[in-house]
């Protein structure tokens, strides 16, 4: 007699992880070894959980892609001012769990698993030049061609905070190649001089970072990160809504990145992100693609990017009021929704 056939289903394993920083860190935050608030402790356990259930849901830990982009800080860029100027950029603890989540999870289909990103902290954590320094990887390390990262701001002033950041990274030292830089080594191009810097530019890929005010007239951006600092100052979240539009019709895997000192309650644009990621982390909204860990904060992963932006919209009213008839500024061919 022949055994009928039978077939067995493996389940999937849980992720190895050996001793991976970001999962270090989240492991010495539950074990109490780094004090946190729950709020972090809450995307610490998230962290863990997903390692163990996420292979169910199509997620992939990739520490080796996340060891790479926290490998590019202290390789590549040099602190330029403080105490530490001309140190290399050595991540602090919350930085290296934020760059390691960014870049180390990956969805099914093997994109980025989180497109927005909600940073929220104190005041001197080095919030700004964290964010310059994503912006160059974005151009530098991921090795995408054409990629496009736009730092945004109601007016110039304040885009320009961030990629001042930038520019003077890549004007500073390379550590450990005797004084060589990125612009020097024609790595990059910077276009404008001084502090009147508007452009960089990576020609070997063709990629561009550069600063946009909300007035400024750009045409068809295909924005592979958007990076939007200081959102406590916003008057409107104009901008927000309308890049995010952008975003949600790319393909691939792009992103938006905010970052912001813990909003008072009459700053309403800040405070109404706040209080929605703070609920998708407590588990009261449960969007497909959002992440977002206090201290420290976070994301939201890459397909079916419109049907999130709905949600978060659900969630976030005035979105849809401050956007409703926008386009990408002064950029008839891209509506906003």
């Amino acid at each position: 007699m022949r055994r009928s056939a039978r077939r067995y289903h493996r389940r999937p394993r849980p992720m190895n992880t050996s001793t991976d920083p970001t999962t270090q860190y989240a492991r010495d935050v539950k074990a109490g070894k780094i004090v946190a608030g729950q709020l972090v402790r809450l995307a610490a356990e998230r962290h863990l959980r997903d390692l163990k259930e996420g292979p169910k849901r199509g997620l992939k830990w990739d520490a080796k892609a996340a060891q790479h982009a926290i490998d590019f800080f202290p390789s590549v860029l040099s602190i330029t001012e403080g105490a530490k100027e001309g140190e290399p950029f050595n991540l602090l603890p919350w930085h290296l769990f934020v760059v390691g989540s960014i870049y180390g999870w990956r969805d099914r289909n093997g994109l980025r698993r989180f497109r927005f990103v909600w940073m929220e902290t104190g005041k001197g954590q080095a919030k700004s030049p964290l964010m310059a320094g994503l912006g160059l990887y974005e151009i530098l390390g991921r090795k995408r061609k054409r990629s496009e990262v736009y730092c945004i701001g109601e007016d110039r002033k304040t885009a320009n905070v961030m990629f001042r950041d930038a520019v003077a990274m890549c004007r500073a030292p390379i550590p450990g190649k005797d004084g060589e830089t990125l612009e020097g080594t024609n790595r990059v191009i910077i276009r404008g001089f001084g502090d009147n810097a508007w452009k960089v530019e990576h020609p070997k890929s063709g990629s561009k970072f550069e600063p946009i005010a909300n007035s400024d007239a750009i045409s068809g951006p295909k924005p592979t990160l958007v990076l939007g600092d200081e959102i406590h100052e916003m008057k409107t979240n104009k901008a927000i809504s309308i890049w995010r539009a952008a975003i949600a019709k790319m393909s691939g895997d792009p992103m938006m990145v905010l970052g912001t000192n813990t909003p008072s309650s009459d700053q309403q644009v800040g405070t109404s992100y706040s209080e929605y990621f703070q609920k998708v982390l407590r588990g009261g909204l449960r969007p497909r693609r959002l992440w977002r860990g206090a201290g420290c904060p976070l994301l939201a992963p890459a397909y079916r990017a419109a049907r999130a932006l709905a949600s978060e919209r659900r969630a976030l009213p005035h979105e849809v009021e401050d956007c409703r008839g926008s386009n990408l500024p002064r950029n008839g061919s891209r509506q906003g929704p």
